[in-house]
């Protein structure tokens, strides 16, 4: 039995997902356990703050850059890192705190705009191209 081209494709994008959700759970969820569990008190306020404003932002524009490469598979990727975000907090920080919805509404901004961005850069580029190629016939046929 052969594949076809559209079943390596298929795969491929099967694999990124997959990837992209361990990645955000890693991120979103183990990372602020190991910030409670394995650091003392007084530097786990330190490892929290580094983790809202530094690493979760960021982790959040890559993915949204990333999904935007090819919006019509990936859009979800920016929602899933929100919901498990705000997952990883209630489960190990404080459960039902509402100041976290907040931080989750800026993580799923920055990353729906990276997305966005992305895609349009992407489509602009695309078009470019399809002009340059247009122009190149009309001189052929002219």
């Amino acid at each position: 039995m052969t594949i076809t081209r559209a079943q390596k494709e298929r795969k491929a994008k099967i694999k990124k997902a997959v990837l992209w959700i361990v990645l955000s759970a890693f991120i979103m969820i183990a990372l602020p356990f190991l910030a409670v569990k394995l650091v003392n008190s007084f530097a786990g306020m330190g490892v929290s703050l580094l983790l809202f404003f530094a690493v979760n932002p960021l982790y959040s524009a890559i993915s949204g850059y990333f999904a935007g490469k090819d919006v019509k598979t990936f859009w979800w990727i920016t929602i899933v890192n929100v919901l498990l975000y705000i997952g990883g907090v209630w489960i190990f920080f404080d459960t039902g705190e509402t100041a976290f919805f907040i931080y989750a509404s800026v993580y799923l901004v920055l990353g729906l705009a990276a997305m966005i961005i992305t895609a349009l850069v992407k489509k602009s580029r695309e078009d470019k191209k399809n002009a340059i190629k247009e122009a190149r016939k009309l001189r052929k046929g002219s």
